[in-house]
């Protein structure tokens, strides 16, 4: 019982510590640990829908199997998204290390010997997702010949807006 006592008092002693030394604007620590880790995701596509979480899931473990040649410890894995009958989501696996993500990243091109259409990549911050699917639309079209403009970050093919980069892709 005493020792929890010292126990209890050092805590809160580490409490009033942390709050004296805490000023109005959050430390680049806190904001790093406010925003969401995705050293250690994965996104895989092309995983068909089932209802039954433990069929896809088998799929998944199987097509990283492939890939590194040997089994990686998976922490969580689940669906983006809502779902519809005729779309497949995407899965967002977590990964013990970000080691095993580099292993699985490198080795991901092992897929096309794989059953089915699957694709590994990194998970992403949305900016960077967007910022990238709008830097290959606009390559494509320039690539066709069609007239390209950006205005404040929405890019328009052929005078029809097509991609924003706050919104993702218009409608």
């Amino acid at each position: 019982m005493q020792r929890l006592d010292h126990l209890s008092a050092i805590c809160c002693q580490l409490a009033e510590t942390t709050r004296a030394g805490n000023t109005s604007s959050p430390s680049r620590l806190q904001h790093r640990v406010d925003a969401k880790d995705r050293s250690k995701n994965i996104i895989v596509f092309g995983v068909a829908e089932d209802r039954s979480a433990v069929v896809w899931r088998q799929t998944v473990d199987a097509a990283l199997r492939h890939v590194t040649g040997s089994d990686i410890d998976v922490v969580d894995m689940y669906r983006i998204g809502r779902f519809v009958d005729s779309k497949v989501r995407p899965i967002v696996v977590t990964l013990r290390s970000a080691w095993d993500r580099r292993i699985i990243l490198s080795n991901c091109r092992k897929l096309k010997d794989f059953e089915g259409r699957v694709f590994i990549v990194p998970d992403e911050e949305p900016d960077v997702r967007r910022q990238k699917v709008f830097d290959r639309i606009k390559k494509r079209a320039e690539r066709e010949g069609k007239l390209v403009v950006v205005a404040n970050g929405v890019l328009s093919v052929d005078g029809v807006n097509v991609y924003s980069l706050k919104d993702g892709r218009i409608a």
